[in-house]
């Protein structure tokens, strides 16, 4: 049951439109201009992470929660939000902000995987940084 539920939340999230909408190909069109074609499915870096999200979470429900799980759509549908709505808003964020500038946004990498921030201890420096 938890496999079967694991394959119907990954299929949720491949097929959803505005994970759809973010992939961007850029096709230079001439000299200096380029053409960006949006669609195409979410990075598979992040269906690795929501999966892995998915699937703990999976393993820690028991028998009974598995059953109510299986019985109503409802519960699914907030299981799904409650395991992967941060990670999914991640994502949709950084490929807006990417966007705004220029990029692709397919640089996105889960949080564990992104090289740590070091910290500014003086307010000038930092003023200087802007």
């Amino acid at each position: 049951m938890r496999d079967r539920f694991a394959r119907e939340f990954m299929e949720i999230l491949y097929r959803e439109p505005r994970l759809n909408s973010l992939y961007v190909t850029k096709r230079p069109t001439g000299p200096g201009a380029v053409d960006w074609i949006y669609g195409g499915p979410p990075s598979i870096l992040f269906l690795n992470e929501a999966e892995k999200l998915i699937r703990e979470g999976l393993d820690a429900l028991g028998t009974l929660s598995l059953r109510l799980l299986a019985r109503d759509q409802g519960l699914r549908h907030r299981f799904l939000r409650t395991k992967v709505g941060y990670l999914y808003s991640e994502y949709v964020g950084w490929h807006q902000f990417s966007q705004n500038f220029g990029e692709t946004g397919e640089d996105w990498r889960p949080r564990h995987e992104r090289p740590p921030i070091e910290p500014v201890d003086d307010l000038e420096e930092y003023a200087e940084l802007l």
